[in-house]
């Protein structure tokens, strides 16, 4: 044999192994397939209504939280002056919220307010005549509340700090009891956040 033919004869033999290998995979490759789909998952809802409104979207509500004033005989009704008592509530619906959540209000008195000696002095959840319990307020209120929950009510109590440490003397108290622009708010700030399993 001549060195030719040997070359013809490796490089046949090449040939014919490249036609088995290929012959080989393509009767394997006869039943094989690849699929793909999507998985469509349902997205939990987180719709928190605050006070009768939607939450989303939103930084502050659009209607004021009115609050209720704790009779007084020596304070006109349905005003505050040092040393008297009010309180306001917040609700809370979480029918269209499907996770559960954790709530922290924090009270304090707004940047607009006269009267820099309005406290927050507790707070009851969910007042009820058998609960009548106040909770003293000490920097914010927190609680959890389950998925698809309706109404949680939060009353928050306070006052017109008029005791020792108060910062507005009686000077200052005076001139806002005067003051027809005078203005006494308080800024509830609530935030929530979802509880991870």
């Amino acid at each position: 044999m001549n060195k030719r033919n040997k070359k013809f004869i490796i490089l046949f033999l090449i040939l014919i192994a490249a036609c088995f290998v290929y012959l080989y995979q393509s009767a394997l490759g006869k039943y094989r397939k690849q699929i793909e789909g999507e998985v469509n998952a349902d997205i939990a809802h987180w719709n928190i209504k605050v006070n009768n409104e939607y939450i989303g979207g939103r930084k502050t509500l659009e209607n004021d939280i009115i609050p209720t004033y704790i009779s007084n005989n020596n304070v006109k009704e349905n005003t505050i002056a040092p040393g008297s008592e009010a309180y306001f509530d917040v609700i809370i619906d979480a029918t269209d919220v499907d996770t559960n959540f954790n709530t922290t209000i924090t009270v304090e008195p707004s940047d607009n307010s006269n009267i820099s000696d309005l406290k927050p002095t507790g707070y009851i959840i969910n007042p009820s005549a058998t609960n009548t319990t106040t909770t003293a307020y000490t920097n914010s209120i927190s609680f959890n509340t389950a998925h698809n929950t309706s109404n949680v009510t939060i009353r928050v109590y306070f006052e017109w700090f008029d005791g020792d440490n108060n910062i507005m003397d009686n000077a200052d108290d005076t001139d806002v009891g005067i003051s027809s622009q005078a203005t006494a708010q308080l800024k509830m700030i609530a935030n929530f956040s979802q509880i991870n399993s």
